[in-house]
């Protein structure tokens, strides 16, 4: 009895086990990995995904973050950025995915005193979901997307 256990343990553990190597974190999903972006005068689709996504600080005024991290340089003669989130997944709503901007040049200076402004994501109109503004030329700042429900579930996590 004690061999079949163990032979029939084996068998479920080789089984499962290819499914956890496949489910892997975005490569942003820490700000060390921020997706660099370049604003536009026009609107500029970059798809992403939460799917796998951990929670990283700075805490979110929305509750457990679940994100992923971009970042953008302010193009000369720019000062205000518009940053929009749609075609979401069925998982991700209003009341569920935000972003958050900081206002800092690396991760490291990533906090609550850096913060700058957030919105819900994916208003399905016309307007952005957030507008950052007195931005300077030249610098770096850096946003995520997140959402407060974990994301288990391949495309309803994705946007774009």
């Amino acid at each position: 009895m004690k061999q079949l256990l163990y032979l029939f343990t084996s068998i479920v553990f080789f089984q499962f086990a290819p499914l956890a190597l496949i489910a892997q974190a975005p490569a942003n999903d820490n700000c060390s990995g921020a997706t660099a972006v370049t604003p536009s005068t026009g609107c500029t689709t970059i798809a992403g995904n939460l799917f796998q996504a951990t929670s990283s600080a700075p805490t979110s005024i929305y509750g457990t973050p679940y994100d992923v991290w971009y970042r953008f340089t302010v193009p000369a003669n720019r000062n205000t950025v518009s940053i929009e989130v749609s075609g979401m997944g069925s998982s991700l709503t209003r009341q569920n995915c935000f972003i958050e901007a900081y206002r800092v040049a690396t991760c490291g200076a990533i906090s609550t005193t850096t913060y700058m402004g957030s919105g819900s994501a994916g208003d399905g109109g016309t307007a952005a979901d957030i507008t950052l503004g007195n931005l300077t030329a030249g610098a770096v700042y850096y946003f995520r997307v997140l959402t407060t429900a974990n994301p288990t579930s391949g495309t309803s996590a994705n946007w774009g």
